[in-house]
C-alpha cells in the first residue's frame, strides 16, 4: 500500500459504506473509469488533463504520459504535474525523464525525489564517480516530496466533475490509480543506502538522505526515513529513539483516523469537505491530524499505546 489516504480508503469502503465499489462489477467500475478519462482529456486545464492521464496509465502507458505532458504545458509552473509526467514517462519505452527532472529541479531545488529512480538503479556496473555525484545531490536536498495532497486535491474534483461515478467511488478510483505511479517504491532502510555503509563518507550523505526522507509529504516517505534511521545510527542513540517513535505515531494516527474515515466519505459533500482540507497541507499526516483534532481526537498515542498486526502494506513499528 502506497499511501495512508489508500488505507483509510480501503476502510472507508467496507460493507456498509454506500460509496464502496462494490455496488458495481469490476466491468462497469472500469468502464465508468474510462468514460471519465475520455470525458477529461476532451478537456484544456491541466488538472482535468492530469486526471485523464491517471485513470488512462493501466490502459494505455503512452497516451497516459502524452496526456500528462498536455498537462505540464497548460501549467509549466507546477512540479507536481512535471513529477506526474516523469514517473508516467519512465513507463514508456524510449521516454527520457532527463529533461524533465531538469524542470523539476529547477522549480523545487530543494525536493530530492528526482534523485530516487537513478538510485534505485545504481549497481556495481554504474560508475562510482556518478553514484558518489548522485548521492551527494540526493543529501543536499531538504525533503522528497511526491507532492501526493496537492495532486489528489486538485485531479480528484476533476474526476467528481464528470458524473460517471459516485463521489466515494471517484476519490477511490483517483487515489488508487495515482498511488501507483505518483510514488515510487520505496522499502525502509533498503532504499536508497542498501549497500553503501561501509564507506563513512556515504553513511554521513545517507544520513542526510534519511533526514531528507523524514520531512517529506507521505506516510511512505517518512517511514522509508525512519527505517533507514534505524539502520543508519546505533540502536541506543536518540535519533533512532525518535525514530521509532515517529513511526509509532504514524501508525497510530492512521489505526484511529481509520475508524471514523467511513462516515466522513459518504456523500458528495463529506468527500468535498475531505478534499477541501487535503489542499491545506502539504504533509498527509498534516492532514491525519488535521482529522482527528476535528473529530475530537489526540493525535499523540498514549504512552503505553502498541500496535497490533497492521493492515495488509500500512508502515509498522519496529
Amino acid at each position: 500500500m502506497k499511501t495512508a489516504a489508500l488505507f483509510l480508503l480501503i476502510v472507508a469502503s467496507a460493507p456498509g459504506d454506500t460509496t464502496s465499489a462494490d455496488e458495481q462489477d469490476a466491468t462497469q467500475l472500469e468502464n465508468a473509469m474510462t468514460n471519465a478519462a475520455s470525458m477529461l482529456a476532451q478537456r484544456s486545464d491541466a488538472d482535468s488533463l492530469a486526471a485523464a492521464a491517471v485513470l488512462t496509465r493501466l490502459t494505455d502507458s503512452t497516451l497516459a504520459e502524452q496526456l500528462a505532458a498536455r498537462a505540464s504545458a497548460a501549467a509549466p509552473q507546477r512540479p507536481d504535474l512535471l513529477w506526474l509526467q516523469a514517473q508516467l514517462c519512465k513507463e514508456v519505452p524510449g521516454c527520457d525523464r532527463k529533461p524533465l527532472d531538469s524542470k523539476l529541479h529547477a522549480l523545487d531545488p530543494e525536493n530530492g525525489a528526482i534523485f530516487l529512480p537513478r538510485l534505485q538503479d545504481v549497481g556495481d556496473a554504474m560508475d562510482p564517480v556518478e553514484t558518489d555525484r548522485l548521492l551527494a545531490a540526493a543529501a543536499a536536498s531538504k525533503r522528497v516530496d511526491f507532492y501526493w495532497n496537492r495532486l489528489i486535491s486538485r485531479l480528484a474534483p476533476a474526476v467528481l466533475s464528470t458524473k460517471t461515478l459516485p463521489p466515494g467511488q471517484s476519490l477511490t478510483a483517483v487515489i488508487g490509480a495515482a498511488s501507483g505511479v505518483v510514488i515510487p517504491a520505496l522499502a525502509g532502510a533498503g532504499v536508497p543506502c542498501r549497500d553503501w555503509v561501509r564507506r563513512e563518507e556515504r553513511r554521513t550523505q545517507c544520513k542526510a538522505i534519511a533526514r531528507a526522507f523524514l520531512q517529506g509529504d507521505t506516510v511512505i516517505a517518512q517511514v522509508a526515513g525512519a527505517n533507514m534511521t534505524q539502520a543508519l545510527w546505533p540502536a541506543d542513540s536518540p535519533e533512532t529513539r525518535a525514530a521509532k517513535e515517529a513511526s509509532r505515531t504514524l501508525t497510530y494516527q492512521i489505526s484511529t483516523n481509520g475508524a471514523d474515515s467511513a462516515r466522513r466519505l459518504l456523500d458528495e459533500a463529506g468527500v468535498r469537505r475531505y478534499l477541501d482540507k487535503m489542499a491545506r497541507y502539504r504533509r498527509e499526516q498534516d492532514l491525519i491530524v488535521a482529522e482527528l483534532v476535528d473529530a475530537g481526537r489526540s493525535p499523540l498515542p498514549p504512552a503505553d499505546w502498541r500496535a497490533g498486526p497492521p493492515p495488509n502494506g500500512a508502515p509498522a513499528t519496529r
